[in-house]
């Protein structure tokens, strides 16, 4: 298994550092500076582990998005697979109840209200109800033919055969498995953990005030609402299909779930930026925060950094010690930028992933100020947390 699993990383080892690569490349092209790209594919032994790691945040982002339908669908394979303790199921349920868990945690997100015990409680018997009147109109009658078919075989076997304790256990883990209540628990408690992996790129991909912050509340979370519809719409098309002997299982929604999410990227490309830049901070390339770095006197004279752009800086012996941000880091190469690029970046970025409201007027700004980002080794730069204290405190 392990075997298996090495031979397939090793043969895909050139497009994970070329997909790595690109990821890298259009971090540079939206911050407006290609032109340090070319300095980071010569030093490929250095950055090769960042980049491929780089390259898997972005790859579990992009099909955690599958989860929807995955997920959904395989819990319908889970119920019919070959057992003798099958479950008659289908897996439209769980992509519904597991859409109205998305949609209510989206709600809470939405009015901002603080998620007490007592919410949490309220919003979990409320899936368990939608799951509920999902399960008996669209499996009752199969479910019950299922249960029928093992009372009347357990009354023939007791019958003719001497019971002995492991059969008497073995149909009463049937019976219980195909109660209603165990089913209507085990299914609810699979939708609400699907529900949780398809809001996590919500969660992780962006800051907290990128959405829901802002102009246009209501269009944006019915644009949300939309975009995770459409993820679980290949399952929720199973239950328009239900019929009484229908089989149901693994499906080519397996195939469909990207197509989708490729749709879904295309109608809302701002998200391939959030995820791109997101998945560049994650693995430590780059930090958009505030801090203080020393240049060198001697690599870096007064006039690189304008009072206008850079603000205050100050000397001390061979240093200069001044506010920036790192925009990038490969190694030893660091890309220095002034920390007015933070706040253009966020205007930028804020409130467009869903409403295409990109501030071009921003974004021009930042291509233009990010001109003004420095290019330095390890030795000709230094940052560190202990630099802001010397820094506020020095006169």
């Amino acid at each position: 298994m392990f075997l298996r699993t090495f031979k397939i990383i090793k043969d895909f080892f050139s497009i994970f550092i070329i997909a790595g690569f690109i990821n890298v490349w259009g971090y540079f092209k939206w911050i407006g500076r290609l032109d340090v790209f070319p300095l980071i594919i010569n030093n490929i032994s250095g950055v090769v582990a960042v980049l491929i790691t780089s390259l898997m945040f972005f790859g579990v982002f992009s099909v955690t998005l599958l989860i929807p339908s995955a997920f959904s669908s395989l819990s319908g394979w889970q119920a019919c697979k070959k057992t003798k303790l099958k479950i008659k199921y289908n897996e439209g349920c769980c992509a519904a109840t597991a859409l109205a868990a998305v949609l209510i945690a989206l709600t809470l997100m939405f009015i901002e209200t603080d998620v007490s015990a007592w919410v949490i409680c309220l919003s979990c018997i409320a899936i368990l109800s939608i799951h509920t009147l999902l399960n008996y109109r669209f499996n009752r009658q199969r479910q019950q033919h299922h249960r029928e078919l093992i009372r009347r075989r357990k009354c023939i076997f007791f019958s003719s055969l001497e019971v002995k304790f492991k059969h008497e256990l073995a149909f009463w883990l049937a019976e219980l498995l195909t109660h209603p209540w165990f089913i209507n628990l085990f299914f609810t408690f699979i939708a609400i953990i699907t529900a949780g992996a398809s809001f996590l790129p919500l969660i992780l991909l962006v800051k907290p005030d990128v959405y829901f912050s802002g102009h246009d509340l209501l269009l944006q979370y019915v644009v949300i609402v939309i975009m995770y519809i459409l993820l679980f719409l290949p399952v929720l098309l199973s239950l328009a299909t239900n019929k009484t002997k229908a089989r149901y299982g693994l499906k080519p929604v397996l195939a469909f779930s990207p197509a989708l999410v490729i749709a879904v990227f295309s109608i809302f490309s701002v998200q391939l930026i959030q995820i791109n830049q997101r998945s560049i901070e994650i693995v430590g390339m780059a930090s958009w925060h505030n801090q203080v770095f020393a240049f060198k006197t001697e690599n870096f004279p007064a006039y690189y950094f304008p009072q206008n752009i850079w603000g205050v800086s100050k000397v001390m012996g061979a240093e200069r010690m001044i506010e920036g941000i790192k925009a990038f880091s490969n190694g030893e190469t660091y890309l220095i930028c002034p920390k007015q690029l933070s706040a253009l970046r966020d205007i930028a970025l804020k409130n467009n992933a869903f409403t295409w409201q990109t501030d071009e007027k921003a974004k021009a700004k930042l291509a233009d100020m990010s001109q003004y980002c420095l290019l330095a080794k390890s030795d000709q730069v230094r940052p560190g947390a202990a630099l802001t204290t010397l820094f506020a405190s020095s006169p």
